[in-house]
């Protein structure tokens, strides 16, 4: 960003009139340059200071800040700012961070996303883990909070933004008694209502002790009197690992395809093909694939463990099971529909053959879609993670632990604590699988063509090893429907509706991945592809 100098200085930056200076000159810049502002394409018109809290002596703050879009509609973002102290500060905090910073002050100062700063940091974990109250603010204390952090513990800002913001604290390597670590979310957009991140991971880890999930540490809320309090972060013990399960999987995606290349078998000949065919995988292909299948089964049972337990309390009326009915049926009937006919309107200029071939399925989609209404279904459904992938997973290397129970960030709270079938997040981790597989065959452009069918063979028999040991480990649960045949049809209409999302989503964000929804797509309906 191309900021220019304001007029105020570090003591009066925080003054009503400086805020007055920043709503019009820096604001509006800061806000929607920012990976986690959601609302780039809705027209903001104005962005104004509704509320300030300040931190550690007043050198740092949360601001609340209100957006105005031209529809008159309002949206609330959180805003953590401190101010550099000195020169060499300001220096290096243009230097090293110059996407950080919110305003440049005329005595060299700057005004600088307050997550980057170590003052803010440690005067947030301090109201985290004391419990205690400031303007509104107040810390909530859960069982993995360390029980003495009085100098504060070393903190970072993790460099990979998405809608939230995470911290995380540790006490130096090799320090005797350490206090233990914290991974802390900061979340951005504020909406009102309960928080599900908050409510499914404290369920899980505290009230079913259910331990594929981090650890729960604590919350930070605000509220006025008469208002439902707004969790502003979530603390939780930091959890081991290396790396997520989307980066296990691309990793062994490669391998899979180096083998394959080194043995002499891609291609798409008859023998080839045989080898990779079938209801069960062939012992050659169960070699090239390695340890991943185990890996894909160990996945598939720790998720059905986190959907028994997310069924567990039938006393709670915000996790009890409940009836999956013909009116949810319908309902997921038509918004199947109501996506199909959206997708196909963006598709519709469109002339390259994927596209043009998932096109003329229209009229055998919209049946599947249908069809969904047209048998009752006995089953039930209950709260799930609400947007599974392998990416919402951590790999701790001989196990997983599940993560980010937000749901999907562009829906509104209510509908994101809604009970659904367990099938809906089977589905994602399905499609999750097909996208690790195609995202590294991008990679290899001029070894598309002979790597392709055993694509679709890693994605078959991992998502096969998944599948099977979810139901294995659920087999007896309410959740499952009692036929065979609704099973299959309803997860089939939950991968539709996961594959049709993305299509739509990559349109808008990452065009050149489409082909690998459109791949799904004709994968689902057994229409092979030509183009």
């Amino acid at each position: 960003m191309d900021l220019k100098t304001l007029p105020l200085t570090r003591a009066s930056i925080f003054k009503p009139e400086s805020l007055r200076v920043l709503e019009e000159e820096a604001l509006p810049i800061f806000m929607q340059s920012s990976r986690w502002f959601g609302g780039k394409a809705r027209l903001p018109q104005l962005f104004s200071f509704e509320r300030l809290i300040r931190l550690d002596e007043g050198d740092c703050a949360l601001a609340f800040i209100e957006v105005e879009y031209r529809d008159s509609s309002h949206e609330r973002y959180l805003l953590p700012l401190e101010v550099s102290r000195t020169t060499e500060e300001a220096e290096r905090i243009n230097r090293e961070l110059p996407e950080a910073v919110l305003a440049r002050c005329e005595d060299g100062e700057v005004l600088y996303d307050g997550v980057h700063g170590e003052r803010f940091r440690t005067a947030l974990l301090h109201l985290l883990a004391s419990g205690g109250e400031l303007e509104g603010l107040t810390g909530v204390r859960g069982s993995a909070m360390p029980a003495e952090i009085d100098n504060g513990l070393p903190s970072s800002v993790l460099k990979v933004e998405q809608s939230n913001s995470s911290i995380i604290y540790s006490e130096p390597a090799g320090e005797a008694g350490s206090a233990g670590v914290l991974f802390v979310k900061l979340f951005r957009k504020l909406e009102p209502g309960i928080n599900p991140d908050v409510e499914m991971t404290r369920f899980l880890a505290e009230g079913c002790g259910f331990a594929q999930v981090p650890p729960f540490a604590g919350v930070l809320e605000f509220g006025t009197p008469g208002e439902t309090p707004q969790v502003l972060a979530l603390a939780l013990g930091l959890v081991p690992n290396e790396g997520d399960a989307w980066t296990l999987a691309q990793k062994e995606v490669r391998r899979f395809y180096e083998r394959v290349l080194e043995a002499g078998l891609g291609g798409n000949d008859p023998s080839t093909l045989e080898q990779v065919s079938g209801s069960e995988p062939s012992p050659i292909l169960q070699k090239l694939v390695g340890t991943f299948l185990r890996r894909a089964a160990q996945l598939g049972e720790r998720t059905g463990e986190m959907h028994l337990a997310l069924a567990s309390d039938p006393d709670d009326p915000d996790f009890a099971p409940a009836p999956f009915t013909m009116s949810d049926q319908r309902a997921l009937g038509a918004g199947l529909r109501a996506s199909i006919l959206r997708a196909s309107r963006m598709l519709e200029n469109d002339e390259s053959g994927l596209v043009q071939q998932v096109l003329a399925d229209q009229d055998e989609l919209l049946r599947r879609a249908d069809n969904i209404a047209q048998n009752a279904v006995r089953t039930q459904k209950t709260r799930t993670h609400g947007d599974f992938h392998l990416g919402q997973v951590l790999n701790t290397g001989g196990d997983f632990v599940m993560i980010d129970f937000e749901g999907e960030p562009q829906r509104p709270l209510a509908e994101r604590r809604e009970k659904r079938s367990p099938l809906r997040d089977v589905a994602g981790m399905l499609r999750s699988f097909h996208y690790a597989a195609y995202s590294v065959l991008e990679e290899l452009p001029e070894e598309r063509e002979a790597l392709e069918a055993w694509a679709e063979a890693w994605t078959a028999v991992c998502s096969a090893a998944y599948l099977d040991a979810w139901r294995k480990t659920t087999v007896s649960a309410r959740f499952i429907p009692e036929s065979g045949p609704d099973l299959h049809r309803l997860l089939d209409a939950f991968v539709l509706e996961k594959a049709i999302y993305e299509v739509e989503y990559e349109l808008n964000n990452r065009p050149d991945w489409l082909p690998i929804p459109l791949r799904g797509i004709l994968q689902l309906l057994g229409t092979p592809e030509t183009g």
